[in-house]
């Protein structure tokens, strides 16, 4: 196991950079896959007028340190999207909400692609390199062996 170690210490380096931006990467897709499923339950209530809820808008009191304020963020901001969309609708009407829903769903979806594209770019270092990154580990062993 220390020997893996050692080799994993010696060559893992280069490739930080590429493994951190890809991890952020695909954590920001991830985010924006939310966003743009999440974004499809009030588009598809505006269409279908399915909601007749009367929403107000809540002060985002929040203590980062309190665990009830956490429990309490994800009704929140549910609270205020649709409070603002319910006051959209009212001010500008439907079809003026209607478009701009799709308008942030359409945003949202290129940059979840963008950022799962640059994931996948931020890959190519790491997968291009495994044969020269196998035959190192086999020299690597070899010198090893040789040593004892």
């Amino acid at each position: 196991m220390r020997d893996f170690i050692r080799i994993l210490k010696r060559f893992v380096p280069p490739y930080k950079k590429y493994m951190v931006l890809n991890i952020v990467f695909n954590v920001l897709s991830a985010i924006l896959n939310l966003f743009s499923f999440a974004l499809i339950i009030p588009i598809l209530q505006i269409l279908f007028k399915m909601d007749e809820g009367n929403y107000t808008f809540m002060d985002w009191n929040f203590n980062a340190g309190s665990w009830e304020s956490w429990k309490a963020l994800p009704e929140l901001i549910k609270n205020n999207f649709f409070w603002y969309v319910s006051d959209l609708i009212e001010v500008h009407g439907g079809s003026f909400a209607l478009i701009m829903l799709g308008i942030f769903l359409i945003v949202a979806t290129f940059l979840k692609v963008a950022t799962m594209y640059l994931a996948f770019y931020t890959m190519i270092p790491i997968r291009t390199g495994p044969e020269s990154f196998v035959i190192s580990v086999i020299r690597l062993t070899r010198r090893l062996r040789s040593c004892r």
